[in-house]
């Protein structure tokens, strides 16, 4: 079948700055709304209430982790693949099918901890907030899906417009609803009908580059065997999914165990300003490159191709180390006027954890970055052993900080554990 006739989401129209133009304009402005919404809703909401909605985001980050995150990356990797041997609508249908059976693990995983919440008496705001939870947790797996196969494609403008919305409109449909009725759960709502937002744009998107998709009939005899690929290719992020939710968000769940839900929120909130925007950073030059970097791997058969695509992921890796520690000077040297201008003061706890966190998050970075290496070969089983059980590492190091220093110590394992992370990773061969 001659390549013209298929539909195609790939485009190459753009020059290579224009794409990183976008790439960096739609991470500044989804940071910009992250930074303002975070200003905004804890004005809105009390420390305690606040820390009650950092718990449901990591909640909503294992799913996406577990659940979403891996096909997410397989769609990304081997989409390039599947428009070479021109398989593409075949590519798009299995992705399609993988997302809908986890969409729906995932609902019928939620439903059942509301009814259990219900039967066992527990407040209803609880089963509320697990109901908010779930349903973002779906739709914003959607929108991961989706623009990981989009950057995939190179529509780097569009995928800046969708970032950039769902993030400045979550915060501002989740402080207007706080507004009315202050809670975890109503903020949540606020970014599920964001994300709702986002997906609808996003699959319009792709049902207006494919409209002679469902046509292709003879597409669907490849559909199994790229269902399996995908599989094969997500599986060990499958493993080390929640190993890796448990470093992540263990922080919060320990010192709400450990401290008073108050410094819950302040942590909370120091931990979006100083760690996820540097790791945003990552994100951004890593989606800026990694298109570019797959095209030159090709099939991975060719050792100067994969040459070049490592001298690429070096020199991203280079840039991101260099931007990465002018934040972190930044936040060594200005972390209490940061705190003062930017959150409320019944914050202002959150000013010694800015530094460290962002320190973290710097040495985290890169260490994914550099981890790219091995998706390039397509064996990112090789980053496994390091990605679990630096991440037990890391809990328990969260744990004894927890104990000893409360968020200080939790925010100073972060930094014990980015730095044994990134070393393993670098170590690997």
């Amino acid at each position: 079948m001659r390549s013209s006739a298929l539909p195609s989401l790939i485009l190459r129209s753009r020059p290579a700055a224009q794409e990183a133009g976008w790439v960096a304009v739609g991470h500044a402005a989804a940071i910009s709304g992250a930074v303002a919404g975070v200003g905004c809703l804890t004005r809105i909401l009390s420390p305690s209430v606040y820390g009650e909605f950092a718990l449901a985001m990591s909640a909503s980050t294992l799913v996406g982790l577990l659940m979403f995150g891996p096909p997410a990356a397989a769609g990304g990797r081997l989409l390039a693949g599947a428009s070479e041997c021109e398989q593409l609508p075949a590519f798009v249908l299995a992705l399609r099918k993988v997302y809908c059976r986890r969409a729906f693990m995932t609902a019928a995983a939620g439903s059942c901890c509301v009814a259990i919440s219900l039967t066992l008496g527990a407040n209803p705001t609880l089963a509320l907030l697990i109901a908010t939870t779930t349903v973002f947790s779906i739709v914003a797996g959607a929108t991961v899906v989706v623009e990981n196969a989009l950057n995939a494609a190179r529509y780097r403008r569009e995928i800046a417009c969708f970032r950039a919305t769902q993030q400045w409109l979550g915060y501002a449909l989740a402080a207007a609803l706080t507004w009315v009725w202050p809670s975890a759960a109503t903020a949540m709502l606020g970014f599920a009908f964001a994300a709702l937002v986002t997906a609808a744009c996003e699959l319009a998107l792709v049902a207006n580059r494919m409209p002679t998709f469902r046509r292709l009939s003879d597409q669907h005899t490849c559909e199994p065997t790229w269902v399996g690929a995908i599989r094969r290719y997500a599986r060990p992020y499958e493993r080390w999914a929640v190993f890796q939710w448990l470093q992540a968000s263990c922080d919060r769940w320990l010192l709400a165990g450990l401290a008073a839900p108050a410094e819950v929120g302040a942590y909370a909130a120091a931990y979006q300003l100083g760690y996820s925007s540097i790791v945003f950073l990552a994100v951004c030059i890593g989606q800026i490159v990694e298109p570019a970097i797959y095209a030159r791997a090709g099939a991975v058969g060719d050792p100067a191709r994969l040459d070049q695509a490592d001298r690429l992921r070096r020199c991203a890796t280079l840039c991101f180390g260099v931007l990465a520690g002018l934040c972190v000077a930044a936040a060594w040297r200005w972390h209490e006027p940061i705190v003062r201008l930017l959150l409320d003061p019944a914050y202002r706890p959150a000013s010694g954890l800015l530094p460290w966190l962002a320190s973290a998050a710097s040495l985290f970075g890169l260490a994914q970055l550099y981890s790219i290496r091995w998706l390039i070969r397509l064996q990112p089983e090789r980053t496994q052993p390091a990605r679990i059980f630096a991440s037990l590492l890391g809990v328990l190091l969260m744990a004894g900080g927890a104990a000893l220093a409360g968020a200080g110590g939790v925010a100073a394992a972060q930094v014990g554990f980015s730095l044994l992370y990134f070393i393993w990773i670098v170590a690997l061969r």
